[in-house]
């Protein structure tokens, strides 16, 4: 059975919540979904990653949100193992 993989890294600063679907990513078109701030990243026809602006603004705890990328680092490689 194949096995998926993605790494998801989070700039609280910039407040962007990055996705790659492969590393390294190396997308050749970017399309924004309808204005939303969501940038899908493609190589070709393939999706290879996906960006979320303003991130923390995308849920209603805040101080859940400035976790985000910690928490799906964690559950990111506690699936791996």
């Amino acid at each position: 059975m194949r096995r998926e993989q993605m790494w998801i890294d989070y700039d609280q600063e910039a407040d962007v919540l990055y996705v790659s679907l492969k590393r390294p990513q190396r997308a050749t078109d970017t399309r924004e979904l309808a204005s939303k701030g969501v940038l899908l990243r493609y190589r070709g026809k393939e999706l290879v990653g996906v960006t979320i602006l303003e991130a923390s603004k995308r849920t209603k705890d805040r101080k859940k949100a400035t976790n985000t990328g910690r928490d799906l680092r964690r559950s990111a490689k506690s699936r791996r193992r």
